[in-house]
């Protein structure tokens, strides 16, 4: 074996004794973990694109006298691959309100290209004593601004309610409106919720 030097050191086995091991990456010695007789070599390194050399030196100690043993050496060519997908964001959306009787907006779960459901509650928000829910699907045809809000391309985000069979019940009555998670996050009312009441 060699010393880091390049000088002859004294021989011995490592595969008797063990070797602390590290990573050597273009020369360079980084962090590893593992001993050649006894334990796995493991670590994460990350690496630029391009080629490098990728070797494991291992250090051995005998009579006071350290030694230094280069296993194999590989070259890998690293090429960039495309970008990790953004990670799923929070629901968002907007009431847009009333045309006539069709209540509308849109709603999505950011980055998630899939369709999430509203939901829709009278009087209060979920869980204080709102009348609801009334379930409708964001599944409407959605138009480049809606599209670059959510992050997604070609899906649908876009919901509507015709309100016409509720008003001789529930006119003047407040609307809640919550998008719902489909990515574990939590569901969110969406901008304008409670601002909007069903026509009389």
């Amino acid at each position: 074996s060699t010393t880091r030097d390049g000088t002859i050191s004294e021989e011995c086995n490592i595969f008797l004794f063990g070797a602390d091991a590290k990573f050597l990456i273009d020369g360079i010695e980084t962090s590893a973990t593992g001993n050649w007789r006894f334990y796995p070599i493991d670590g994460v390194v990350e690496l630029s694109p391009g080629l490098h050399s990728i070797g494991i030196r291992g250090t051995t100690y005998r009579y006071g006298v350290r030694a230094y043993h280069l296993g194999p050496v590989v070259t890998v060519s690293v090429v960039e691959g495309p970008p990790p997908p953004p990670p799923p964001g929070p629901v968002k959306g907007i009431v847009d309100g009333f045309y006539g009787n069709i209540f509308s907006g849109w709603a999505c779960d950011e980055n998630v290209a899939q369709s999430i459901d509203v939901h829709f509650y009278l009087d209060a928000p979920p869980g204080m004593g709102g009348i609801g829910p009334l379930i409708q699907k964001a599944n409407l045809a959605s138009d480049p601004g809606v599209s670059s809000a959510c992050g997604t391309s070609g899906i649908p985000h876009r919901w509507n309610v015709d309100v016409t069979p509720y008003r001789s019940t529930y006119g003047g009555r407040t609307i809640f409106v919550y998008g719902i998670s489909t990515s574990g996050g939590p569901n969110l009312a969406l901008h304008n919720s409670g601002v909007f009441t069903i026509p009389r």
